[in-house]
């Protein structure tokens, strides 16, 4: 008898957020309407606020996570990494809206494809006029990233590409990638590069990093890390 097909059951989700009570409801709203309790979401709380703590305890597929202190998107992955129990793994920006299942066809291309350790789906960005949000990253023999079709139309992209790496907004991989890259991030990467670094390192163990066209979701962009030098 053939395995059975991995869905959303078999997905952990992984939410860092910091004095953003407002984003976090709207996303976990959004994804509840979609998904009602069937992934396992971790968020994972770079403000250590009660009001935060409440928040999550009115979903019953979301565990709080306390950070001791600001340890950026790297850290608070890294943290809530430590809480998540599924073979599928994604790390969601908590400023995302979800209008529809764009996580199954990530989960079926990661399924379908063994060489294939992390992909990245498609995010519209509202204040682009629902442009494009970068749909992966190719880097340059400089070393310089050059990213994708940003603001561009989402009819742009059709089909699935390789790339160098996936953003991290929106990036799902495999469990099977950890046992060989060791760990998820450099907590020094604190907020940017360190999903870049992920999907170097994950290449350098012969994983291939992809993106694969689904139903947009929303991404406001930058709505965390803007209020950084406001505190």
């Amino acid at each position: 008898m053939s395995e059975s097909k991995p869905t959303v059951n078999n997905l952990s989700i992984i939410i860092v957020t910091w004095n953003g009570d407002e984003l976090l409801k709207n996303c976990l709203d959004s994804l509840h309407a979609t998904y009602g309790d069937a992934p396992e979401i971790v968020v994972v709380d770079n403000a250590n606020q009660a009001s935060c703590a409440e928040l999550t305890h009115g979903y019953t597929n979301v565990k709080y996570v306390a950070a001791y202190e600001n340890v950026g998107f790297a850290g608070g992955n890294n943290l809530g990494l430590r809480e998540v129990t599924r073979d599928y793994i994604l790390l969601l920006n908590n400023d995302t809206v979800i209008h529809t299942d764009s996580f199954t066809p990530l989960i079926d291309f990661l399924a379908e494809h063994n060489n294939v350790g992390i992909v990245q789906g498609t995010m519209n960005i509202p204040a682009l006029n629902n442009g494009l949000d970068d749909c992966g990253v190719l880097m340059t023999p400089f070393g310089i990233q050059r990213h994708l079709h940003r603001g561009e139309p989402t009819a742009t992209t059709k089909l699935p590409r390789r790339v160098f790496a996936a953003k991290g907004a929106m990036l799902m991989f495999k469990r099977a990638v950890l046992t060989d890259t060791g760990f998820l991030f450099y907590d020094h990467f604190k907020s940017y590069y360190e999903e870049t670094d992920f999907c170097h390192r994950a290449k350098q163990m012969k994983w291939e990093t992809w993106f694969v066209p689904t139903p947009p979701i929303d991404h406001l962009c930058g709505q965390t890390s803007s209020r950084f030098d406001n505190t």
